[in-house]
């Protein structure tokens, strides 16, 4: 919760919608998920907690994995 500085900020995770946690480094734990089929978001944050965005969009990535 700072004031804006260009390039700077964190990784927000979230699985089915529901974040479960901010990535900060390169490398992170997560916890046990549920079965079935999932979706995977990380999303990328300035230091002051708004979205990223690049012409309009904002800066994330999602996939779908299944978990047995």
């Amino acid at each position: 919760s700072q004031e804006p500085v260009d390039g700077e900020g964190h990784l927000n995770i979230y699985v089915n919608g529901q974040k479960i946690g901010r990535l900060y480094g390169g490398a992170t734990h997560i916890g046990a998920l549920p079965e079935g089929d999932l979706e995977i978001m990380v999303a990328a944050y300035s230091n002051d907690h708004q979205p990223y965005v690049v012409d309009g969009q904002p800066v994330e990535a999602q996939t779908r994995i299944t978990v047995g």
